[in-house]
This record gives structure tokens, C-alpha cells and sequence, in this order.
């Protein structure tokens, strides 16, 4: 009652199931849990990409030969895949601990305003788009004094 699928992996893990009906529920979120992976993929891809970029454009007043380049991003790269390495400082000096912090607070600061930019970037793209769509301009979007015919005062703000 499987579907013949290549993977492999997945195929194994639903044939191992006991259960009947969780059996069925895995053969009938198949595709549901292979779309979850590949976008699991996807996003430590991007965020290997980032911090690539973040590192590639911090700015320093000392200037590092090549090793020290390298050897500081694979530091980080060690950093960003093993939680525990951030969180292990029982036997360190509280010099070395500060050092660290702000370091790390400094790159992943670098990291967040480079996503909000991203973000923010995308959503006026999206804004300017859709009211091209909708023929919004600039003159609708301005609030305007209309004077009132009846009484002759003016200077009322109309939304």
C-alpha cells in the first residue's frame, strides 16, 4: 500500500511504524514532510549565505592577514553550527567571556539589521507594487484641507 517514492529514508521510516493508522497519516503526509525538509535545506543554505555575507562586510580598524580572515570564519561557522560553544564558558576568564560576547553581539547585530533591511526592502517593493496595481498616487495618499460649504469653516483633516 506504500507509494514507490526514491526516498529511500522516508520509505523505511513509514515501513518501520507499527501502527496502522499512523501508518496511513505518514504515506498521506508524505509530500507535506518532504516540502518541510527541502525548505529546512533551503533556510540553513540562506543562513549559511548570510553569515558569509555579514562577515565578508565587517569593518574593522586593524588590519588581519588572510589566516586570521579564515580561521575567524571558520571560528564563526563553528559557532553558528554548535549552540554549545556559545553557551560553554564555566572555565573561561571573564575577560575572554566579554570578549566573546561582543564579538558575537557585534556579528549577529550585523546579521539582524542586514535581515530587517531585507525585510523591509521586500515589503516596500510589495507596497509600491500594489498600488501601482490599484493606481494609488502620491496626491490620494496626502491627507487634504476640504472647506466646509455649509458653515464656512476650514481646515478640517479628511482621512
Amino acid at each position: 500500500m506504500l507509494v514507490k517514492d526514491d526516498k529511500a529514508g522516508m520509505q523505511k521510516t513509514i515501513q518501520d511504524v507499527k501502527i496502522p493508522a499512523i501508518k496511513k497519516e505518514l504515506v498521506s503526509c508524505k509530500e507535506t514532510i518532504e516540502e518541510v525538509i527541502i525548505m529546512t535545506k533551503t533556510m540553513l543554505r540562506q543562513e549559511v549565505s548570510g553569515i558569509d555575507e555579514v562577515l565578508s562586510n565587517i569593518e574593522s580598524d586593524e588590519v588581519y592577514n588572510e589566516e586570521d580572515i579564515v580561521s575567524f570564519k571558520d571560528r564563526i561557522m563553528e559557532l553558528a553550527a554548535n549552540a554549545s560553544l556559545i553557551t560553554r564558558t564555566e572555565n573561561l576568564n571573564p575577560e575572554i567571556k566579554r570578549g566573546q560576547r561582543e564579538l558575537l553581539f557585534h556579528i549577529f547585530d550585523k546579521f539582524m539589521i542586514r535581515i530587517q533591511q531585507q525585510i523591509r526592502n521586500n515589503m516596500c517593493k510589495d507596497t509600491i507594487e500594489l498600488e501601482k496595481h490599484l493606481g494609488i498616487t502620491k496626491d490620494l495618499k496626502r491627507k487634504k484641507k476640504r472647506k466646509d460649504e455649509d458653515s464656512g469653516v476650514g481646515g478640517n483633516d479628511v482621512d
